[in-house]
């Protein structure tokens, strides 16, 4: 989809729906931009799922994997992916 037509403002007027802040005990808002570093994403992610904790970049692919995967489980997490439509093709 084009840039500018307002998919970011109607996907923060959804998460701060009532019905969607009940239904989902975390949302986390992730912004790609046109060249994001992934890593630095990872770590985002992971310090808005976990109360305390520090990403580190020096962990291996199979940490960091890991680490997310302990970070969402159990956890009802609405996860929103911003600025992403121009990487899906």
């Amino acid at each position: 989809m084009q840039g500018g037509i307002g998919k970011t403002v109607i996907s923060s007027w959804l998460v701060r729906q009532s019905h969607v802040r009940q239904t989902f005990a975390k949302i986390v808002w992730i912004t790609l931009g046109q060249t994001p570093n992934l890593d630095n994403l990872q770590g985002l992610l992971y310090e808005q799922l976990v109360a305390s904790g520090t990403w580190s970049s020096d962990w291996t692919d199979e940490v960091k994997t890991q680490r997310l995967g302990e970070a969402f489980h159990g956890q009802n997490v609405l996860l929103v992916l911003d600025d992403l439509c121009e990487y899906l093709g």
